[in-house]
């Protein structure tokens, strides 16, 4: 059974386990929406009428394999405000923090620190554009010429779909409604580009777990269609979570669950023209099962993120775990790095040769602004250098970028 949506109300939040004990000024939405009626989402909650496909366990690799380890160090004086639960984009010479939420609520505000030729960051500054809708626990893409918002929270789960336009030099023009709106509305979601379809995936709606899928098609223009819920589901319910493409299939990675094993690794095949195959488990886990885990793949790896550890207290985790992807499929997770600060709630973005963790909640509750980075393993070695002196922003180029690259 899922415990109430985190609100504005004294309590930490509590997802997936027994209420936690009181804390003073704990923020917005519980994972996000104020929790008005919980009896009514129990009863929604119901097992799959019979399990989905499992892929044979001889996928699973050499015993003893060693991931290369990602190791971070605490970077620059951090954001210019604490936040949890946002979205970070890298957009041509900038590296852009939308949204999320702190004690006060959720936040409409936007920063942003210069991206360097070396990949270091300049100072986070707050941006010109802010959001129509505060909100936390939404998605963010960058598609054509815009950035896109969907859903999230707001004391209670949006559909809304938010767009700016990328302007000369990655500054954002406002945002503003982007002419759809998600079909059902959700936060703690997943939200990713395949082929010519955004694909929205899982999440909660107020105190109900979703296992939907829905998509619209994207326009030569940037523009998006309408929302249609898709044919395929995830394999239970699932929110909290990651999504990964590598080659041709699509993985969903951690979160929580009210009727499945939110710990095991769950994939669909896509077909050549960017439609998913049926999801199914893969008999692969994470070696902890964590919440709000960012996800990423590097050189071969899967990488699961930090995040924080489900039924036990909501403790936040430090540790990396990663998984060697082959021919054959996932490999068993091993032990990946760490990072230096316990965190959920936070984002993991790639700038050249390093890794930047950002933001998010620490343990005990209470947004955190501090930012951590790692080299990527396959870069040379080399010291970790300083934050530099703040310097004008390389020239935008288009992201509308490939959806099956990964990092090999």
């Amino acid at each position: 059974m899922k415990s109430s949506k985190r609100a504005f109300s004294p309590g930490p939040r509590s997802r997936g386990g027994p209420p936690l004990p009181s804390l003073p000024r704990f923020p917005v939405s519980m994972p996000r929406v104020l929790a008005t009626s919980l009896a009514v989402a129990v009863a929604a909650c119901s097992a799959p009428s019979k399990p989905p496909p499992q892929v044979p366990a001889e996928i699973h690799l050499v015993p003893g394999q060693h991931a290369p380890e990602l190791r971070f160090v605490e970077y620059g004086a951090g954001l210019s405000r604490p936040r949890w639960s946002h979205t970070a984009d890298a957009i041509g010479g900038w590296l852009y923090v939308v949204g999320g939420a702190d004690g006060e609520g959720q936040m409409a505000s936007v920063e942003r620190a210069p991206i360097l030729a070396s990949g270091d960051l300049g100072a986070f500054r707050p941006a010109a554009s802010s959001l129509r809708t505060p909100r936390d626990c939404h998605a963010s893409l960058t598609i054509g010429s815009w950035l896109y918002v969907f859903g999230g929270d707001r004391q209670g789960s949006l559909d809304s779909v938010e767009r700016a336009p990328i302007l000369s030099g990655g500054d954002l023009g406002d945002f503003k409604a982007a002419g759809t709106r998600l079909m059902l509305a959700r936060d703690e979601h997943t939200a990713t580009r395949i082929g010519r379809y955004v694909y929205v995936i899982g999440g909660i709606r107020g105190p109900v777990q979703l296992d939907s899928v829905e998509r619209a098609e994207i326009r030569a223009d940037g523009s998006l269609g309408d929302f249609t819920r898709y044919g395929r589901s995830l394999t239970a319910h699932r929110y909290g979570h990651w999504v990964v493409v590598h080659g041709n299939h699509l993985y969903v990675v951690g979160g929580l669950s009210d009727n499945g094993d939110s710990g095991e690794v769950e994939r669909a095949r896509i077909t050549p023209d960017g439609e998913l195959e049926a999801f199914e488990r893969i008999g692969v886990a994470l070696r902890e099962r964590r919440d709000s885990p960012i996800a990423i793949i590097l050189n071969g790896w899967l990488y699961a993120i930090a995040g924080a550890r489900e039924h036990a207290g909501h403790i936040k985790l430090s540790s990396i775990e990663a998984a060697p992807l082959t021919e054959k499929g996932l490999g068993s997770f091993v032990e990946g790095g760490a990072l230096q600060v316990g965190r959920d709630y936070h984002t993991v973005t790639r700038v050249g040769n390093w890794l930047y963790a950002i933001a998010g909640e620490k343990t005990g509750g209470g947004a955190i602004a501090s930012v951590e980075r790692a080299r990527i393993p396959s870069a040379e070695p080399g010291p970790i250098e300083t934050p530099p002196e703040e310097s004008p922003p390389s020239a935008y180029e288009d992201p509308y970028e490939d959806p099956y690259e990964d990092y090999d």
